[in-house]
C-alpha cells in the first residue's frame, strides 16, 4: 500500500514539474531566430588540400584570400571550423600545410606561424618571425621545420625554425651554390630547394640532408616560372615561355619528367610501385583525370566524366584520388571564376559554396510585386475602356478568377510558374521584399530577406568594378520599382570595361534576374558622374544620365531623353578626385536636343579625400522642427543638397589631420568645416535629415571619437514651402558634441523607415563582430548639465552602452564592410542587413512595435471581453425593454 502511495505522489510531482517546465518555456521563449538570420562564408579560394579520412572526419582544408584558414566537410561542404586572421596584410597567409595539424604562415613583418587541430580548429602554438633587414625569402615546412632560405650569389642562406618548439633563433648556415645564378628560378618544395636555370640545367638540394641531385630537363624552350606542385616528393612545374608544361619530382636521389597538358592541374602521390603523377583538368562542364607511374611510364586509366549542372569556368585548386580503383576515383575541389567553391566526385556536382558573398561592394532591397489577385484586381480599376458594360465584365471576370484559384489552391493543384517562385509576392506589412547584391566579380545575387534563399544569380564576364576611397564600388541604380504594373521593375549597374576605362551598363528585371534593354550596354566614354531624375515618364521610369569625361551627356534609356530636355534646368550635378581633393559643381544646359554639363563652381581642399555622405533619397523628415523647454520651437536646416566631406592630411607639427566640410553640392558654398588634430583614418561618416554623425581614430588618446552636429535655421523658417540653394545662404546654428566609442568602428548606419515618424538609431559596426544599436538621445548634441529639455539626457563623454543594444545578441560577424537599412511598410520597422565575411539581416523597431500587436498579445482575453461587453448589452436591451414595457401597462 505505501509503495502505490509513494508511486502516485512521485507521479504527482512528476506531472506538476512538468507543467512548471513547460509554463517557464512558454514565459522566456524569445524571438531569436525568427526574424533574423545568418549566413557563413570564407572567401574567394587561395590554397586548399582535401584529406580523405572516412566519411565524418574527411575535410577540404582552405586559405582564402580573405585571410581565413578553414576546414570543410566533404560531405555537404558545411563549415566544421573556421578562424579569421587579421585584417590587411598582416593577415595574409602565405603557406598552408596540412599534415598532423594544420600550419599556416602569416603576416609580413613579422611573420606568424601557426598550428591549427586538425578536428577542432583550436591554436595549438604560435610564434613569430623576427623581422630581417633583407627581402626576397623563400619559405618551405617540412618535418616539422620552417625553413627560410634568401638566396645570395652563389651562396644560399638558411635559416630552420623548430615548428614545435617556436624557437626564434634556430640556425643559421651558408650554403655554397655554385650552381645559381641570377637566371635561376628556383622555388622550395619538401625542404628541398629546385632550381632551374635558362640552360634547362635543373639543380635540387636538401636543406636537411644536403642531397644534390642535376640533370638536364628535356625542353628545347627556355623555362619561364616554376611553380611548386603537390606532393610528398619534392616536385615542381616548370612552363615554357610558350606555355609547355612540365613536372619534375625529386625521388631517391633521381630526377623524373613527365609533360602536362595547359589547363590540368597536377599532383603526385606514393604507391607501392613508386610515385604516381595525377593530372586533372576541366572545361566546358567536363573533367579529365588520369594518371602514370613515374618509374615504369605506366598509364593507369583515365576517365572523362560530364556532370549535367551547369558549372562555371573554373580551374582545379586541389584533388585527392584513390589510386587503387583502377577508374581513379577522386575529389575535384574547383574555384571558379566568379568565387564560387565548388567539389566535384564521380561526376557528380556534391555541393558548391558561393564564396563571393564574402566580397559585397552594393546592395539594395526591393519591393515585391503583388500576388495575381491582387495584380488583376489594380489592373481591373485602372482600365475604363468599355463604359460601365466592361468595368462589370471584368469585375465579374476577376471575381471568377478568384473564385478558381481558392479553389485550386485547396486541392493542390496549383502549378509554379517557371520564373519564380509563386511565394515571392509582397506581403500586408511590406516586410518581405528580394535583396539585390552585387560582389566584387561582378556577379549578382537575387536573395530572399526572409530566410536568405538564393533565388537567381547571374555573372557578368566583361566588366570591371570602379574603385575610389580604396575600396571598390559599383553604383547600383532603381529605375523603375516593382509597383507599377504591368511593368516589370528596373535595376541599373554602371560598370567599367574589361581592359578600358569606358562605361558599361547592365540593365535587368530584380524580380527575375532576366536582362532588359538588351541587358549589357557599352559606351565609348569614360563616366565622370551619373544623376538618376527625380521624376518619372508616363512609364514610370526614372532617367540616369550619364555624364562623360568630355562633358556630354548620355541618358539611359534612350527613349526618355525627352523627360530629361524638360527637366534640365533642375538639375545639378557634382563630381569630386578623392585623390587631390578637388570637387567641382556642374549645371546641365540644353544644345541642338542634347544635354551638356557646365561647370559653375570649384572648390579645391588640398588633401585626399576619405570619406563622403550624402543623404539617402528613400529619407523622409516628418518634424521640421524641435520643441524647446520655453515651448518655441527651434526649425531645423533641412538642405537636401548637403554633402558632409572628410579629407586627411599630414601636418609636420599635429602629424595627422581630419578636416570635415559640409557642402552645398547645388551652389558649392562651404556651410560648415571643423578641424581635429592627432586624429586618423577610418572616418566614418552619416548624413541624415538636419545632422550628421562623423567618427575618426584619436592619435593622441588612442581611442575612437564620435562627434554629432545638428543643424537649425532658427525660430523663424526661411520658407515654409520649399528649399532653394540658388537664394542667398543661410548660415545655420550648429550644435555640435563630442563622445568616446569604447569600440573600433567598422561600419555605421542610420535606420531609416518609410514616412519618418520613428526615432532615428545609429547602427555601428564593431571590431568585435558585433552590431551596436546606438539611439540618437545618446548622442544628441543638446546633451548637457544644465539642459531642461524633455528626453535630453545629462552629458557624459562616455558613451555607455548596455548589453541589449548589441543587434547580433551572440553571434560573431567578423570583417564587416558595410549596414545596408530599408523601410519596411511598417512605419515602426527597419529592415538591416549587415554584411562583411558573413552576412546577417534582422528587423529593428526604433520606437517599438507601435503600429503592430504583439506576439504575445492575448488575444482570447480581449476576445472574451468583447464577447461579454456584447452579451452584457443584448441582455441589457432586453431587461430594459420588458421594463419599459411593464411601465407602460401601469
Amino acid at each position: 500500500m505505501n509503495v502505490k502511495i509513494i508511486i502516485m505522489n512521485f507521479c504527482v510531482r512528476l506531472i506538476f514539474f512538468s507543467i512548471l517546465i513547460y509554463g517557464s518555456q512558454a514565459l522566456y521563449e524569445d524571438q531569436v531566430g525568427k526574424f533574423d538570420w545568418k549566413k557563413s562564408y570564407v572567401g574567394r579560394v587561395k590554397y586548399s588540400h582535401t584529406s580523405l579520412n572516412g566519411r565524418d572526419s574527411s575535410n577540404l582544408y582552405v586559405v582564402t584570400e580573405n585571410n581565413v584558414v578553414a576546414a570543410l566537410s566533404l560531405h555537404d561542404g558545411s563549415i566544421k571550423w573556421r578562424r579569421v586572421l587579421e585584417l590587411g596584410e598582416y593577415g595574409v597567409i602565405h603557406a598552408l600545410s596540412v599534415g598532423n595539424e594544420v600550419t599556416t604562415l602569416s603576416g609580413n613583418g613579422p611573420y606568424l606561424l601557426r598550428g591549427w587541430n586538425l578536428n577542432s580548429g583550436m591554436l595549438t602554438h604560435e610564434w613569430t618571425i623576427p623581422v630581417s633587414e633583407h627581402s626576397g625569402f623563400k619559405w618551405t615546412i617540412h618535418e616539422n621545420n620552417l625553413y627560410q632560405v634568401r638566396f645570395l650569389q652563389n651562396l644560399l642562406e638558411v635559416t630552420s625554425y623548430n615548428i614545435k618548439t617556436g624557437n626564434p633563433a634556430g640556425f643559421t648556415s651558408t650554403i655554397s651554390a655554385p650552381w645559381l645564378d641570377i637566371s635561376s628560378k628556383c622555388i622550395l618544395d619538401e625542404g628541398t630547394i629546385i632550381c632551374v636555370s635558362d640552360s634547362g640545367t635543373v639543380t635540387a638540394r636538401g636543406l636537411s640532408s644536403n642531397a644534390l641531385s642535376s640533370g638536364k630537363i628535356p625542353l628545347s624552350e627556355k623555362p619561364a616560372s616554376l611553380t611548386p606542385v603537390s606532393s610528398p616528393y619534392p616536385s615542381a612545374l616548370v612552363t615554357t615561355v610558350t606555355g609547355k608544361r612540365m613536372v619534375l619530382v625529386v625521388s631517391e636521389g633521381s630526377l623524373l619528367f613527365l609533360d602536362v597538358p595547359v589547363n590540368a592541374v597536377a599532383a603526385v602521390r606514393k604507391s607501392s610501385s613508386g610515385p604516381i603523377l595525377l593530372q586533372a583538368s576541366f572545361s566546358d562542364g567536363d573533367y579529365e583525370l588520369s594518371g602514370m607511374i613515374l618509374s615504369s611510364k605506366h598509364s593507369l586509366q583515365e576517365k572523362k566524366k560530364t556532370d549535367g549542372a551547369r558549372l562555371p569556368k573554373a580551374l582545379v585548386s586541389s584533388f585527392e584520388c584513390v589510386t587503387d580503383d583502377p577508374d581513379l576515383s577522386c575529389y575535384l575541389t574547383l574555384v571558379g571564376e566568379d568565387d564560387s567553391l565548388i567539389l566535384l566526385n564521380e561526376g557528380k556536382v556534391s555541393w558548391v559554396r558561393e564564396e563571393a558573398l564574402a566580397n559585397i561592394v552594393a546592395v539594395e532591397m526591393i519591393d515585391l510585386p503583388v500576388s495575381d489577385e491582387e495584380a488583376a484586381i489594380e489592373k481591373e480599376f485602372a482600365n475604363k475602356e468599355g463604359g460601365i458594360v466592361g468595368m462589370l465584365y471584368r469585375r465579374i471576370h476577376s471575381q471568377c478568377l478568384q473564385v478558381v484559384n481558392a479553389v485550386i489552391s485547396i486541392l493542390g493543384l496549383k502549378e509554379h510558374r517557371s520564373e519564380s517562385r509563386e511565394d515571392l509576392v509582397k506581403d500586408q506589412f511590406g516586410l518581405h521584399k528580394l535583396i539585390i547584391i552585387v560582389t566584387n566579380v561582378a556577379k549578382i545575387y537575387g536573395m530572399e530577406n526572409d530566410n536568405g534563399d538564393i533565388i537567381w544569380q547571374h555573372h557578368l564576364k566583361d566588366v570591371n568594378l570602379f574603385s575610389a576611397l580604396d575600396s571598390p564600388y559599383v553604383p547600383l541604380f532603381l529605375q523603375r520599382t516593382s509597383r507599377h504594373l504591368p511593368y516589370p521593375a528596373i535595376c541599373t549597374l554602371l560598370f567599367k570595361q574589361k581592359g578600358t576605362e569606358k562605361a558599361a551598363l547592365y540593365a535587368f528585371n530584380p524580380i527575375t534576374g532576366q536582362p532588359l534593354f538588351g541587358g549589357l550596354n557599352f559606351y565609348d566614354f569614360h563616366v565622370k558622374q551619373t544623376l538618376l531624375l527625380p521624376k518619372e515618364n508616363e512609364e514610370f521610369i526614372k532617367s540616369l544620365l550619364l555624364i562623360a569625361d568630355t562633358d556630354g551627356v548620355e541618358v539611359f534609356p534612350p527613349e526618355t531623353m525627352q523627360d530629361a530636355l524638360d527637366f534640365h534646368q533642375d538639375l545639378f550635378v557634382y563630381a569630386s578626385d578623392v585623390e587631390t581633393g578637388n570637387l567641382n559643381g556642374f549645371n546641365l544646359v540644353k544644345s541642338n536636343e542634347k544635354l551638356r554639363a557646365v561647370r559653375v563652381w570649384n572648390i579645391q581642399l588640398n588633401a585626399p579625400i576619405t570619406s563622403i555622405a550624402q543623404k539617402n533619397k528613400a529619407e523622409r523628415v516628418h518634424s521640421q522642427g524641435r520643441v524647446l523647454a520655453d515651448r518655441s520651437v527651434l526649425y531645423k536646416y533641412i538642405n537636401p543638397h548637403l554633402v558632409a566631406v572628410a579629407t586627411h592630411t599630414i601636418d609636420p607639427v599635429h602629424k595627422n589631420m581630419i578636416t570635415i566640410y559640409l557642402i552645398d553640392t547645388v551652389s558649392g558654398g562651404v556651410i560648415f568645416n571643423a578641424a581635429h588634430k592627432r586624429a586618423m583614418p577610418p572616418v566614418h561618416m552619416i548624413n541624415s535629415e538636419s545632422w550628421v554623425v562623423y567618427s575618426y581614430f584619436n592619435d593622441k588618446a588612442r581611442r575612437t571619437e564620435m562627434i554629432s552636429l545638428d543643424l537649425y535655421e532658427g525660430k523663424s523658417m526661411r520658407n515654409s514651402t520649399e528649399f532653394s540653394s540658388l537664394s542667398y545662404l543661410v548660415e545655420p546654428i550648429i550644435e555640435r558634441q563630442a563622445y568616446i566609442f569604447p569600440h573600433n568602428i567598422m561600419a555605421m548606419k542610420e535606420t531609416i523607415t518609410e514616412k519618418g515618424i520613428t526615432n532615428k538609431h545609429i547602427l555601428v559596426g564593431v571590431s568585435t563582430g558585433s552590431v551596436i544599436e546606438i539611439p540618437w538621445a545618446l548622442l544628441d548634441p543638446h546633451r548637457s548639465n544644465d539642459s531642461r529639455e524633455e528626453g535630453v539626457l545629462p552629458y557624459t563623454p562616455d558613451l555607455t552602452l548596455p548589453h541589449e543594444a548589441t543587434l547580433t545578441y551572440n553571434h560573431t560577424l567578423p570583417h564587416i564592410t558595410g549596414i545596408h537599412t530599408s523601410p519596411a511598410g511598417l512605419e515602426s520597422t527597419s529592415l538591416v542587413l549587415v554584411y562583411g565575411l558573413d552576412l546577417f539581416y534582422t528587423r529593428v523597431a526604433p520606437s517599438r512595435t507601435f503600429d503592430v500587436l504583439k506576439d504575445d498579445f492575448e488575444y482570447w482575453l480581449i476576445t472574451a471581453v468583447l464577447s461579454g461587453l456584447i452579451s452584457a448589452a443584448y441582455i441589457t436591451k432586453k431587461l430594459a425593454s420588458r421594463k419599459a414595457l411593464k411601465q407602460a401597462w401601469k
